[in-house]
């Protein structure tokens, strides 16, 4: 084992080592312009990341929210890509947001998770009811018999109903309390194949999977849905759906802006242009 003694001693620091020690710590400009870059270009990606808005959408809304952000962004000019959706059901967008998902500003199907996500801690602020949903019948082959009762009309179709799954789509548990309303649903019960949201309940169509889809009603008015046969169900329940500022989005001023947009007159009339009735606040 080494032992340092302290011998022998060091020799005097002179003036051109001082001076030779000076130039090694001497800090280089181009090192500081570099780093004062860096800086920059971190606060400035900071700074774009505080300024967007990551929507959780219910899949019912997936005609209607483009719309209505091309409208808000006009008015507070934002550019392309600073409004972020994501469509699911509302019940695994509610997973994803418990679990830590950065949306800002949750849109469910209906008041239930919005509520729950308060409960839970896991939005701030008021739950407001945007919109009201209805059902309707939609299919590329049947046409529908408008002097029979929906079941009835509904049973002389062939082939397979879809619907959104019940367990996590409020849609799905809309269209299933429905039929099991009717008096045909011994029938109808067998035929029935379940979609992870109302938007893949209506693609199950489209695609030949099912023969009809009970769906929301929403969905039916968008033009790409016109090449089919559809039948309305005013006389079915509606589904109040909701929205709430997450707590993620607690801080974003965009989040509050959107919040206000939609709660507006102007947000409230592209809703109704796209099939939704309004929100019992509204009536």
């Amino acid at each position: 084992m080494t032992v340092n003694t302290g011998w022998p001693p060091k020799p005097p620091m002179t003036k051109q080592r001082l001076a030779g020690s000076y130039r090694q710590r001497r800090i280089n400009p181009m090192r500081i312009r570099v780093f004062a870059i860096i800086i920059t270009v971190l606060l400035s990606l900071s700074y774009a990341h505080a300024n967007e808005l990551r929507v959780a959408a219910a899949s019912d809304l997936r005609w209607v929210m483009p719309q209505l952000v091309a409208e808000f962004s006009q008015q507070n000019q934002l550019t392309s890509g600073q409004v972020q959706v994501i469509y699911g059901s509302s019940g695994r967008l509610f997973g994803q947001i418990q679990n830590g998902a950065p949306f800002h500003i949750f849109f469910a199907a209906d008041e239930s998770f919005p509520v729950a996500l308060v409960a839970g801690g896991g939005a701030e602020g008021n739950v407001f009811v945007y919109a009201q949903g209805g059902l309707a019948l939609w299919s590329r082959r049947q046409a529908w018999d408008s002097e029979l009762e929906a079941g009835a009309d509904l049973l002389r179709s062939r082939g397979r109903i879809a619907i959104a799954n019940p367990q996590h789509a409020p849609y799905g548990r809309l269209a299933f309390a429905w039929l099991q309303s009717l008096a045909e649903w011994p029938q109808l019960e067998s035929r029935l194949v379940y979609a992870e949201s109302a938007a893949q309940a209506a693609h199950f169509v489209r695609s030949g999977s099912a023969e009809v889809g009970v769906l929301a009603k929403a969905l039916t008015e968008h033009e790409e849905m016109q090449h089919g046969h559809i039948r309305q169900l005013p006389e079915a329940p509606k589904v109040q759906q909701a929205m709430v500022i997450t707590r993620a989005g607690a801080d974003n001023e965009l989040a509050h802006l959107f919040y206000a947009f939609i709660a507006s007159d102007q947000g409230q009339a592209i809703f109704a242009q796209a099939g939704f009735y309004p929100s019992k606040e509204q009536e």
